[in-house]
């Protein structure tokens, strides 16, 4: 202007989202005024910035663990909304949890986060007590009891407990699977005594005994058995006043008030008063059994007397027949 001029205007210190009009006015000294508009259009384009918790590996706590994941955080001029799609519970393996920060002007930013639960824990095994029975058989049964595990993903118990035992310590091993595939080991002994002596019979079986033998004489067959609960063949040893005879062998026994031991052409003779077979067993745990049988033969009484009896009424007649001798 030919006139000295004055500028001014609306212009706000600061300008809100949006567009503001801004008036221009130039008066001159005399009073002269033109006016222009100004457009002041302020926008957000800028997304929040995010910061998402670390990554989390822990161990499961159950088929689905729960797992603290932390939180996340957001910068922005304007507030900020923070979202995520982290699950209550959280499944064996890794999942990608989703955070989003939302600004008031809907800018959003992402970001992700790894959770990993894992199961390195094997089950908890336990196995029954040591056991320790009294042999009930050759191949003794046995009732080990029962081994359990817990596992919060289950576990299956296996072991290698035989049907039957045989005497001494078996070891019977326990094996507890989860259901992913972790292994617990547990051991138990399985101890079999024998403290049961074998059950022994003996017997002298009569062959040929003479009734009208004066002194007792005849022939005996030595019989004798063991049996044992855990030792199928117990050692078996068998004397006869003194002398080893064997199961089913024929003797010859003589009484006599001289005691002798001799073999007669692969016979054993034996003379004696009396007659005892002594038979001990032995099993394989060092139990010994033993049973005896003893004979002697009948006092001869009868006879012995019917013969004194008739000497003295042969004596009676003899002197009968002198004296009537003598009368004549």
């Amino acid at each position: 202007d030919i006139f000295p001029v004055t500028i001014t205007s609306d212009a706000p210190t600061s300008y809100a989202l949006g567009t503001t009009v801004v008036t221009w006015k130039a008066t001159d000294a005399n009073g002269n005024a033109t006016t222009g508009t100004q457009n002041v259009t302020v926008v957000d384009t800028t997304a929040p910035v995010l910061t998402v918790p670390a990554d989390v590996n822990v161990e499961a706590n159950g088929v689905l663990s729960t797992v603290a994941i932390g939180s996340a955080t957001a910068t922005d001029i304007f507030s900020v909304t923070i979202t995520s799609d982290a699950p209550a519970t959280y499944a064996l393996g890794t999942t990608v949890v989703t955070w989003t920060a939302t600004d008031a002007n809907g800018n959003a930013t992402t970001g992700t986060q790894n959770v990993t639960v894992v199961d390195t824990t094997a089950p908890v095994l336990t196995v029954p007590a040591n056991v320790s029975v009294e042999a009930n058989a050759v191949l003794s049964t046995v009732n080990i009891g029962v081994a359990s595990a817990t596992d919060i993903f289950g576990a299956t118990v296996t072991n290698d407990a035989p049907a039957t035992y045989p005497v001494g310590t078996t070891v019977v091993t326990y094996t507890a699977v989860d259901g992913n595939g972790l292994t617990t080991i547990g051991t138990q002994n399985v101890n079999v005594v024998d403290t049961t002596a074998p059950t022994v019979t003996a017997s002298l079986v009569a062959v040929n005994v003479g009734d009208d033998d004066e002194h007792g004489e005849g022939m005996f067959q030595v019989v004798f058995t063991a049996s044992d609960i855990a030792d199928p063949n117990p050692v078996l040893t068998a004397m006869l006043n003194g002398a080893t005879v064997t199961n089913g062998q024929i003797v010859k026994l003589e009484q006599s008030k001289r005691a002798k031991v001799e073999n007669e052409h692969g016979k054993l003779e034996i003379k004696g008063m009396s007659f005892s077979l002594d038979v001990t067993a032995s099993d394989a745990s060092g139990n010994v059994g033993t049973a005896a049988a003893a004979y002697a033969f009948p006092v001869k009484h009868e006879k012995h007397e019917a013969k004194k009896h008739d000497h003295k009424k042969s004596d009676k007649k003899h002197k009968k027949s002198k004296k009537h001798k003598k009368h004549d």
